[in-house]
């Protein structure tokens, strides 16, 4: 008598992973350390890890802005602490010209609608 057909779900379907001889080794290594064979280690590893997304391009390009304003006002920071006086024409100056990104951020963060100025 035949076995019972088993169902779509329950079958496996066969991944190939091409590993270097050094990498293979390391994945048979960690495998005996934790007592299972190679296949159920690299199948609990592939399962139980959270792997970031790629943040969109647009974030990364705020990110980038946002850091270059505060390098700036880093660099405003530490000229206000070694002299004791505080450039408020170019602090100004600074934020009018990243205006926009404020906005962006302001309206990604807080929910604020565009167009809104520095003085509110």
């Amino acid at each position: 008598m035949a076995r019972p057909l088993k169902s779509p779900n329950a079958l496996r379907k066969k991944i190939t992973v091409w590993l270097s001889a050094d990498e293979r080794l390391i994945v048979q290594v960690r495998a005996a350390a934790a007592g299972i064979p190679l296949g159920d280690f690299i199948r609990r590893a592939a399962m139980s890890r959270h792997l970031r997304e790629v943040p969109p391009i647009e974030n990364i390009r705020m990110y980038q802005a946002l850091l270059r304003l505060t390098m700036s006002l880093n660099q405003i920071g530490y000229q206000v602490r070694e002299t004791g006086d505080l450039d408020r024409e170019g602090l100004k100056q600074l934020l009018t010209g990243h205006q926009s990104l404020l906005c962006e951020v302001r309206t990604a963060l807080l929910g604020g609608g565009p167009g809104r100025g520095l003085d509110d």
